[in-house]
C-alpha cells in the first residue's frame, strides 16, 4: 500500500495535459461515432461502455484535487453509474430467476447503502486505515466505487445462494459466446489507455511517472522466467483446489460452475488458438494493469484481491469466485515482488496454457 504523494512525482507537462484530453476526446468521439455508424466502430464502443465512464470519473477527480467542481461533478457520475449497475443487475435478476428476484434486490439495495455510507464523512477512519487521504478526492471515490462494484458483483450470488447470474443468463437464453481474436483485444484499446488516465498522466504525472505508479517496467530474462514459471506451477494447483472445493460445495448442496457452463461462457467449442491466445491476452493484460497496476498499491494485496474475486461473482459460482481469489493472491505477491509486468506475463501464461489444455481435450 502506499499513498499519493504528487510533489514528489514527476508533474505532468502541457504536453501531457494535451495528450490526455486528445485521448478523452477521441474516445467520446469514438463512442459517439460507434453507435452511430454501427459496424466495426460499433464493436470498438461498445468495447468502451463500461470503461468510458469510469475513465472520465477517475481523470475528473485527479483534476478534483485542485478544482472542487470537478470533484463534484465526478460524484455525480460515479453515484448514477451506480445506480445504473444496481438497476441494471436488479432487472436481470428479476428476468432470469423470479424466484429469488426480490432477494437479490435486497442485496444490492443493501450494496449500493454500504457504498455511500463508505463515500461519507464518518468513513475517513476506514479510508485512513488503508493508507490512504481521508480527504483526497481519487482515494474516496476509489474505495466507494470499489465498494459499490464488489458488493452489487457479489450480492446475486448470495442471495441465490451460490448461483452465478450471468451463467444461468447465458443457459436461458441459450446463448455462447463468439468472439474472434480481434473482437477478444477490443477492451484492451480502452483498458491501457484508460489505466494510464486513471493513475493521473496528464492531469498530476507525466509518461515516467505513471508507468513507476502502475508498476510497469521492462522485465528482465529472469522475471519473464519467473512469470512463466509461476503461471505453470498454478496450474495444477488451481485445478486441484477446484476439484476440492467443488466437490465440497456440492456436497452440501451449493452450486458449483460446471465445465459445461464454462464452454458455453467462453465458446471453447468455437475457440481457435488464436483466439484463445488473444483471450488471454485480454485477461492478463486488462485485469492485471486494472487489478494489480491501479488498485493493489492503494488497496493493498487483500483488498484489490476481493475486488478481483468479486467482478467474477457474475460469471463464477462460489468454488470458481474462490479459486480466482487464490490466483489473484498470487498474482498479487508476484506484483510485490517484481512488477505489474511480470504478473501480466504470469496470467496470459496461466489463461493460455488452461485455453491450450481444453484445445487439446483435457477437461480443465
Amino acid at each position: 500500500m502506499g499513498v499519493d504523494r504528487i510533489g514528489e512525482a514527476e508533474a505532468a507537462s502541457s504536453r501531457d495535459r494535451r495528450v490526455l484530453l486528445a485521448g478523452l476526446a477521441l474516445g467520446g468521439a469514438l463512442l459517439v461515432t460507434g453507435f452511430v455508424v454501427g459496424g466495426a466502430l460499433a464493436d470498438v464502443a461498445e468495447a468502451g461502455v463500461l470503461a468510458a465512464p469510469l475513465i472520465v470519473v477517475g481523470v475528473l477527480a485527479q483534476l478534483g484535487r485542485r478544482r472542487p467542481e470537478a470533484a463534484h461533478a465526478a460524484w455525480t457520475i460515479a453515484a448514477l453509474l451506480a445506480l445504473v449497475t444496481v438497476a441494471w443487475l436488479a432487472a436481470v435478476a428479476r428476468r432470469t430467476w423470479p424466484l429469488d428476484a426480490q432477494a437479490v434486490g435486497v442485496g444490492l439495495t443493501l450494496a449500493a447503502t454500504l457504498a455511500a455510507c463508505t463515500a461519507s464523512p464518518p468513513a475517513a477512519g476506514l479510508i485512513r486505515a488503508l493508507g490512504l487521504h481521508a480527504q483526497d478526492p481519487v482515494h474516496r471515490l476509489a474505495v466507494a466505487l470499489c465498494t459499490c462494484l464488489s458488493l452489487a458483483c457479489l450480492a446475486p450470488l448470495i442471495a441465490s445462494g451460490g448461483r452465478a447470474l450471468l451463467l444461468d443468463v447465458m443457459q436461458a437464453e441459450g446463448v455462447a459466446s463468439v468472439e474472434s481474436a480481434a473482437d477478444q483485444l477490443l477492451p484492451l484499446l480502452w483498458i491501457i489507455p484508460g489505466s494510464f488516465a486513471l493513475a493521473g498522466f496528464g492531469s498530476v504525472r507525466n509518461a515516467r511517472a505513471t508507468c513507476r505508479r502502475l508498476g510497469l517496467e521492462l522485465p528482465s530474462a529472469r522475471g519473464l522466467g519467473l512469470g512463466v514459471g509461476a503461471a505453470l506451477a498454478l496450474v495444477p494447483a488451481a485445478l486441484v483446489l477446484g476439484t476440492l472445493l467443488e466437490r465440497g460445495l456440492a456436497a452440501v448442496g451449493v452450486p458449483v460452475t460446471h465445465s459445461d457452463a464454462m464452454e458455453q461462457l467462453f465458446g471453447l467449442s468455437t475457440l481457435t488458438a488464436g483466439s484463445g491466445l488473444a483471450l488471454a491476452i485480454a485477461a492478463g493484460v486488462g485485469e492485471e494493469l486494472a487489478i494489480r497496476g491501479l488498485l493493489q498499491p492503494r488497496l493493498g494485496l487483500v483488498g484489490a484481491n476481493v475486488v478481483f474475486a468479486a467482478l467474477h461473482a457474475l460469471q463464477y459460482c462460489l468454488d470458481g469466485v474462490l479459486v480466482v481469489f487464490a490466483l489473484g493472491l498470487a498474482f498479487g505477491v508476484l506484483r510485490q515482488r517484481t512488477s505489474t509486468t511480470v504478473s501480466i506475463v504470469s496470467h496470459v501464461a496461466y489463461d493460455f496454457t488452461l485455453i491450450a489444455l481444453a484445445l487439446l481435450g483435457v477437461d480443465v
